[in-house]
């Protein structure tokens, strides 16, 4: 399942980019000093399809995850 971004952004000192993943409910954060080659240097899921009791269930991925759990706030699950 291909995401769907729909925010970027690049930090003002221009060594970060942010984009919202809103299929898959992850935010991930890449440093891009070095713009041939970009890191992924940070990720976190709040909500989403890809959750692991979910409905949708990842079969193969490049980047070898696990599916994230559900986030639960103060005992209400986060979802989409």
């Amino acid at each position: 399942m291909p995401g769907l971004i729909t925010d970027i952004l690049i930090s003002l000192d221009d060594r970060f980019l942010f984009f919202s993943n809103w299929l898959h409910g992850d935010i991930r954060q890449y440093d891009i000093t070095d713009r041939r080659s970009p890191r992924l240097v940070g990720q976190v899921f709040l909500g989403g399809s890809l959750v692991s009791d979910g409905p949708v269930q990842v079969l193969e991925d490049p980047e070898n995850q696990p599916q994230p759990p559900p986030r639960i706030i103060k005992g209400r699950r986060v979802s989409v």
